[in-house]
């Protein structure tokens, strides 16, 4: 949304901007949750005020690439270079801080710094991998929940899916050990379950 500044000039309500780019990416997930290697957390590149949004997805070799990350690669694929200092990136979930193996490559928050995106905004914060907001801060990123209270409710229902299929008193955990990829029979199971404000 553009709105006039008391000098009536245009000027753009960045927590508007940022709200409507996690609804993007939230719909694009949701549009794209029942093809089989794609996972359950959705980032929107924000440049000048256009939305690039993209999902977690699992490679042939069982590494995910964090959507993040995709955002990150489909934008320079398509554009040829990396995102503008300023463009921001919303995400589901925070971006994840710590090692992991089932990750392909950086973490997300390392791949973010190295963008030189510094505004990250995020509806979940997801404490297994970022414990704190704070380490954001440290390392120069601009971290922030989205405002929305209905759309952290969608970005939580989505979190929830992680313990219920990690935790081992988790709903799902059984279907580590029975199926290749369990996100897409927890995502048959459910349905569009985690859309539903």
């Amino acid at each position: 949304m553009i709105y006039q500044n008391k000098e009536n000039t245009p000027f753009i309500d960045q927590e508007v901007v940022f709200h409507q780019a996690l609804q993007h990416g939230v719909n694009h997930l949701r549009d794209n949750w029942f093809k089989e290697n794609v996972g359950i957390v959705a980032a929107t590149l924000v440049e000048d005020g256009k939305f690039f949004s993209a999902t977690s997805f699992c490679m042939p070799d069982n590494r995910w690439v964090h959507a993040e990350a995709a955002a990150l690669q489909q934008f320079e694929n398509q554009f040829g270079r990396k995102p503008k200092p300023s463009s921001a990136l919303v995400v589901t979930l925070s971006p994840c801080y710590l090692e992991s193996n089932s990750r392909s490559g950086a973490s997300c928050t390392q791949k973010i710094v190295d963008s030189s995106i510094k505004q990250v905004r995020f509806g979940c914060l997801d404490i297994k991998q970022t414990p704190d907001i704070a380490l954001y801060k440290q390392i120069g990123l601009d971290a922030k929940f989205i405002g929305d209270q209905s759309m952290q409710i969608s970005c939580q229902a989505l979190y929830a899916l992680f313990d219920k299929l990690y935790s081992p008193d988790g709903i799902f955990h059984d279907l580590l050990n029975t199926h290749q990829n369990p996100w897409s029979e927890i995502k048959r199971i459910i349905g569009l379950e985690p859309f539903q404000k």
